[in-house]
């Protein structure tokens, strides 16, 4: 109001309001909105979801959510769920957990989701962190699974040949899987948090499938089956296609994992939570701080497993191999690294993952047995089981930085072929796909993320994932 009223008195008094012309020579920058569209529609994306993650975090909506669902001082749950896509398809059902059960540090989880009476997911698992207090852990977990769905490429594509390729066929399949693993882990849980960890652990498991055919696609199979072996590509191969299989398996893993370790400082010189996420604290252990590690964004470290099997069928009988029974020796080696650079936060985080059964010919073993390799987390831009062989090997690079509090995003590559025999690996072979995405994590843990991906068969593919891969 007084800026008004002496604006509308200048001319009363006198002074002009004809403002001074400036002479003085002074540069403009020129606009050039082709070079601005892309910080335009990054800008555009990004807005609002920070408006909404503001929103959220003033009105507590996570909190309320939470607190709407569980009970017993948040030791019990039960949520809705929503899965789009994957190998049921669109479907719905509900999760939930029990922690410290039976009084413990035992922890017990289940999910149930349906799309139709022939395409729904039935999962449970069991854990025990730190048997009667030491350093040794047990693990339990089944998985019933009916999946028969023309959208789900669960069991691959197929091929006549390179140049002909049909994409539609796709098989059912009833499975059960069950596991039990028990080991010992350097780390007490409490520990494991914050310092580096190393892991030993046997596993049994027994898998039952049921591989079926859809209708309309029974000459299609029987035409494919009568091909000779080297008329069909090395990528994929149909056998035993509509065989009850059954698989025993016993072996032993191995895991080491440093990511986001920081080495151990007998003084803070900065505040605790330094760092982008507040909440990072440290601990006081033989005078020295020692830092938590944060596995929902490392930046720096290494994730290494490697685990071998002996699998073996109970009643199976191998028509490919003079009706004997099945048995094969199977390995994975995966190995991911993070570095930290040219600026603070901004991660490039590297993996390199092979899978091999030791088997040349991939008509003796049975396919639902076999390595897939593309899902939500190993070559994404390809529909779920596109490629599945009795060898693969995968190559990631990953390019992750800050955009929020506990949000980032990431551009990748992901490089992969499946083969037969390690003589088969060739440069011409690798099937590529690029992609972006965003990320959602913790203090502590990832949470999930939704990634936009390219490839030559997939120009345009969304994925949601609530796992991290690597």
């Amino acid at each position: 109001m007084p800026l008004t009223f002496g604006a509308l008195l200048l001319p009363i008094l006198g002074f002009s309001q004809t403002a001074e012309e400036d002479t003085s020579q002074v540069y403009e920058s020129k606009h050039n909105l082709l070079l601005e569209f892309p910080q335009k529609i990054w800008d555009l994306a990004v807005y609002p979801l920070g408006e909404f993650v503001i929103w959220e975090e003033k009105h507590a909506v996570h909190k309320r959510v939470y607190d709407f669902f569980t009970f017993h001082n948040y030791q019990i749950g039960i949520f809705p769920f929503l899965n789009i896509g994957g190998e049921t398809g669109t479907s719905y059902g509900a999760t939930t957990f029990w922690r410290n059960f039976l009084g413990k540090n035992n922890g017990i989880s289940g999910q149930f989701l349906m799309h139709n009476k022939r395409n729904w997911n039935a999962q449970g698992a069991f854990t025990n962190p730190d048997i009667f207090g030491s350093n040794y852990f047990l693990n339990g977990n089944f998985l019933l699974q009916e999946t028969e769905n023309t959208e789900n490429y669960t069991s691959g594509f197929f091929h006549y040949s390179s140049e002909e390729r049909y994409e539609e066929i796709v098989f059912g399949e009833k499975k059960t899987e069950t596991e039990l693993e028990i080991g010992w882990n350097s780390q007490n849980p409490f520990y494991a948090t914050y310092l580096p960890e190393t892991k030993i652990s046997f596993v049994t498991n027994y898998n039952l499938y049921k591989n079926t055919v859809p209708t309309g696609q029974e000459d299609f199979v029987e035409d494919y089956g009568e091909l000779a072996a080297e008329e069909r590509t090395t990528l994929e191969n149909i056998v035993n296609h509509n065989d009850k299989v059954d698989v025993l398996s016993f072996g032993i893993k191995l895991a080491y994992d440093s990511r986001d370790f920081r080495n151990p400082s007998k003084q803070i010189e900065m505040p605790l939570n330094y760092k982008m996420i507040p909440g990072l604290v440290a601990i006081n252990h033989n005078d020295k701080f020692y830092f938590q590690r944060n596995l929902g964004y490392p930046e720096n470290g290494i994730l290494a497993n490697f685990n071998a099997k002996w699998n073996q069928s109970l009643d199976y009988e191998n028509p490919a191999d003079n009706n004997e029974k099945l048995g094969f020796l199977s390995y994975q080696a995966e190995l991911a690294t993070y570095f930290t650079t040219w600026t603070k936060f901004r991660i490039l985080a590297l993996r390199a993952k092979l899978q091999k059964i030791n088997e040349t010919d991939p008509s003796k073993i049975p396919f639902a047995a076999q390595f897939p390799l593309s899902d939500n987390e190993n070559l994404r831009g390809f529909d779920r089981g596109a490629f599945r062989g009795i060898g693969t090997l995968l190559l990631s690079a990953e390019y992750r930085w800050p955009i929020w509090d506990t949000w980032s995003a990431f551009l990748y590559l992901d490089e992969g072929q499946v083969f037969n025999e390690y003589g088969d690996i060739e440069m011409d072979n690798f099937e590529y796909t690029v992609g972006m995405g965003l990320a959602l994590w913790t203090e502590r843990n990832f949470i999930c993320r939704t990634t936009i991906s390219y490839s030559e068969e997939e120009p345009f593919l969304l994925g949601f994932s609530i796992s991290q891969g690597f």
